[in-house]
């Protein structure tokens, strides 16, 4: 049970605007690759560097994403050369991610490191796999340390099920898993299906033990139970290996009639002992790259008022606060501190 609203005192409130942040998943790079009259100061993306620099983002995870349709293994570098084209054009705000670096320290730009959303990226359905694992050693070359990889999106491909889907692992979803183990880039559970998920927990018991998991942005199917949330026992087994957990901004996969549905989001994993796994992983977009069938003109179809971009990450953690009467070291921990140890960032 959520507990009574009290208010923060001032000081509180001063602190949690002060929060820094990590953030796991944006498609900042999905805009300006598809858009190229986008820059990345479009308030549109909400997640433009001006709004990630306001709401006291100090990393935030790009995705590399595409639809697993033709054309994806060329969005794949594309969007890996978009994102060193980022870090040369915007040095002064950006600069790159590598482990070990500070997170709160004196340089004031935001760092900014890639992942992949949906493993399509990396070549076509037909293509031979060492072609396409030579694309993700390009794509690596190009990006720096990948985070993390989804080996899917919503629908099915050569590696496994989405989540609208019913699929698990196929066998060259178990070579990729393979390589995400050699190279210490964990794997996303983000948009696995139920199948997917259990038998990449299976996989990794048998046979890569040291595969890190993730997922990257995702809310809870005990608050709201609909396929694109993680069940418990996906949870469970992401917090027994150590992993971190992204908590998921979009209206329809967060569920409810307001805002103070995060709190039960928060609460459902801190009971299942997420205290050091919660995190934060947005998941802003620019409207355009959704599928036609998906785009809305309506203001707050996608996000609640007051969260709809990376501006507002006081207001999340001032409701945290406020329903759950969380203490500042553990909206701390939230904020920044257990995706900063999964990333082995420094303090």
């Amino acid at each position: 049970m959520l507990a009574k609203h009290s208010d923060c005192t001032g000081t509180q409130q001063s602190a949690l605007k002060r929060l820094p942040i990590i953030d796991l998943h944006c498609d900042l790079l999905s805009c300006l690759y598809n858009h190229p009259e986008c820059t990345p100061f479009l308030p549109e993306a909400r997640c433009a560097l001006p709004q990630l620099q306001a709401g006291g983002v100090r990393l935030q995870i790009c995705a590399i994403f595409h639809l697993t349709e033709p054309g994806s293994g060329r969005a794949g570098i594309g969007q890996a050369e978009t994102f060193q084209r980022l870090l040369s054009e915007q040095s002064a705000t950006v600069h790159a991610w590598r482990p070990g670096q500070a997170i709160n320290g004196d340089d004031r730009r935001i760092q900014l490191a890639c992942a992949i959303e949906n493993a399509s990226v990396l070549g076509e359905e037909s293509e031979p796999l060492d072609i396409v694992l030579a694309r993700l050693d390009r794509i690596r070359m190009l990006a720096g340390p990948l985070v993390y990889l989804s080996l899917t999106w919503r629908d099915a491909n050569r590696f496994g099920g989405g989540d609208a889907t019913s699929s698990g692992l196929t066998a060259e979803g178990r070579v990729l898993l393979d390589y995400l183990a050699q190279y210490g880039i964990a794997v996303d559970f983000a948009h696995t299906s139920e199948s997917l998920a259990h038998d990449i927990c299976n996989y990794r018991a048998a046979h890569a033990p040291t595969l890190r998991l993730l997922a990257s942005h995702t809310c809870f199917r005990a608050v709201h139970d609909i396929p694109r949330n993680l069940s418990d026992e996906t949870l469970r087994a992401i917090i027994a290996a150590d992993g971190v957990i992204g908590m998921h901004w979009i209206r329809d996969h967060v569920g409810g009639n307001s805002a103070a549905q995060f709190a039960r989001h928060a609460a459902q994993l801190l009971q299942l002992g997420g205290e050091r796994h919660l995190a934060c992983g947005a998941d802003f977009f620019y409207e355009g790259d959704l599928p036609p069938a998906m785009r809305s003109t309506e203001p707050h179809a996608h996000f609640y008022p007051g969260f709809e971009n990376a501006t507002h990450y006081p207001n999340l953690f001032a409701l945290l606060r406020r329903e759950l009467r969380l203490s500042e070291a553990v909206c701390e921990q939230i904020a920044w501190r257990n995706a900063a140890r999964f990333l082995g960032a420094a303090a």
